[in-house]
């Protein structure tokens, strides 16, 4: 067997200056358009069959006096776009209604058409559903500036065209990243459905067949519905939802604080409860969480809630219930009625 030396010199070389702005403008890009909606938009524009077919990526020279339409996104990044002049003509005459002519390919366009290959281009990414408007540039291009280029092939009428994008991000801080720019990565978030404050002793006799009983703490009724939070396991904070005896959960508009630890439970028990719970936090109870499920969707379903919005139980909740304590779980079990009470019938403790 012979052993070679993996070829390293093979491998392409990424200045990481190179990666930074492609990283930047995909994101200035994703913030402002819907990439994946701009072919279905520009086929429902002109009536016709469209398709985009997405080439390289690299970083070059802005181009000074071509053909390109300079667009600017929300943020002040600015994207120009060049299309192949026979790509122009056939777009703008489908969409105007009357032949268009230009002049030799790759010449600047004129005011008129150069005006309107840019409305037209703003209109599509309108339709795409893009989150934020794109408008016509109003400042100066930067003669020479390093640009993300983008090269690919718009598929018209069954015909290929080529078509080239520069993306120069704003220089301004980087806004973070949003939900749905996170796309189709799983997130999880627990239904929390009660706290309550326990001995951390009477937590530690619990056992398998034992019952957990939330009194107060628990924010269902006896068939199972009420109101609830969406939220991480580690969260102070969650999403206002409500449960139907069904399981279907129903989006809220409010954001619920959840406990993790005592001090501020305290707190909330001498405003709520009087001085007899304030008492027994003094003798440094754990707040234990209860949790009826957790709900899954994709990070871009999670962003495009809104209040009213509902959440099919059968599909995205399960069934295990959770008693979690400062973010660790210690306890699994299933919901259980004693004599018209909610408690959690306990199946195995956490080590």
């Amino acid at each position: 067997m012979r052993v070679t030396a993996y070829p390293w010199a093979s491998l392409e070389r990424l200045p990481r200056r190179a990666w930074r702005e492609a990283r930047a403008a995909r994101r200035a890009v994703a913030r402002a358009l819907q990439v994946e909606r701009l072919a279905q938009a520009w086929s429902a524009l002109t009536s016709s069959e469209t398709h985009l077919v997405l080439g390289d990526v690299g970083v070059d020279a802005l181009p000074s006096g071509s053909d390109a339409v300079a667009l600017e996104l929300s943020d002040g990044s600015l994207l120009l776009v060049s299309l192949e002049a026979a790509l122009v003509s056939a777009l703008l005459g489908r969409v105007l209604g009357r032949p268009v002519g230009l002049t030799a390919p790759g010449a600047p366009l004129d005011a008129t058409l150069g005006g309107a290959l840019a409305a037209t281009l703003i209109e599509i990414a309108r339709r795409s559903g893009a989150p934020e408007p794109l408008a016509c540039a109003t400042r100066a291009i930067p003669s020479g500036a390093s640009a993300v280029r983008i090269t690919g092939t718009v598929v018209f009428d069954g015909k290929p065209y080529a078509a080239r994008c520069w993306v120069l991000p704003s220089q301004g801080p980087e806004p973070p990243l949003g939900l749905a720019e996170l796309g189709d990565l799983p997130v999880a978030l627990r239904l929390v459905a009660g706290l309550s404050l326990a001995d951390p002793g009477e937590l530690a006799t619990l056992g398998p067949g034992d019952a957990w009983l939330a009194g107060a703490g628990f924010w269902l009724d006896a068939s199972g519905a009420g109101r609830a939070a969406l939220a991480a396991p580690r969260s102070e904070r969650g999403i206002a939802v409500s449960l139907a005896p069904a399981g279907e959960v129903v989006v809220g508009d409010s954001v619920v604080e959840l406990l993790l630890d005592v001090e501020g439970a305290m707190s909330s028990a001498k405003d709520d409860m009087g001085g007899a719970l304030a008492e027994a936090v003094l003798d440094a109870p754990v707040v234990v969480r209860i949790e009826v499920g957790a709900v899954s969707m994709s990070a871009r379903e999670w962003a495009a809630l809104r209040p009213g919005d509902v959440i099919e139980s059968g599909r995205r909740v399960n069934d295990p219930v959770v008693l979690r304590v400062a973010g660790r779980e210690v306890a699994r079990g299933e919901l259980v009625e004693i004599e018209g009470e909610l408690g959690v019938r306990i199946r195995e403790v956490v080590p």
